[in-house]
């Protein structure tokens, strides 16, 4: 089990400190930059929202659970932009969560968003959905995207960032 201090600095050294290839996370500087990341976050969030209740309702009702991946991985960068990090990649939004917010059980429900966005991508098929790790597009919004955004939104009110 790693410590707060040595997840951070995991997430310092894989996304930031980068040396050897170009950053995956850059520093936002100064409110402004932070609140304007943040808003286009968040309104990337909330688009993605509407897809997935719109995929729900309609012909493509596996698609809502690619789409709500979206949702939590632009909801986990609002956070992360509010704190001054802008992550260019899925892995980088994972450690950020888990590093600066010290919420390594937010980053699990993402990693296993991701990982069901890829059942859907790639290895579900649509007629007969039969992977065991898969779960239905209603339960899924209800039991992990619509957790995890509330989550996150009560993250970033105990943290001060709003």
């Amino acid at each position: 089990m790693t410590t707060a201090d040595e997840r951070y600095q995991e997430f310092m050294d894989r996304c930031v400190n980068t040396e050897d290839k170009p950053p995956g996370t850059t520093r936002l500087d100064g409110g402004p930059a932070r609140r304007r990341e943040a808003n286009r976050s968040r309104n990337q969030s909330e688009y993605h929202t509407g897809a997935a209740r719109d995929n729900l309702e309609g012909r493509a009702p596996l698609m809502a659970i690619r789409e709500g991946y979206y949702v939590m991985m632009h909801k986990a960068n609002e956070a992360l932009a509010l704190a001054g990090f802008k992550p260019r990649n899925h892995e980088c939004t994972l450690l950020g969560i888990r590093g600066v917010f010290n919420a390594p059980g937010l980053a699990d429900m993402l990693r296993r968003a991701y990982e069901e966005r890829r059942n859907v991508d790639y290895f579900i098929d649509p007629e007969n959905p039969e992977l065991a790790e898969f779960a239905g597009p209603e339960s899924f919004i209800e039991e992990t995207v619509k957790q995890f955004v509330k989550q996150v939104d009560e993250l970033i009110e105990d943290e001060g960032l709003r």
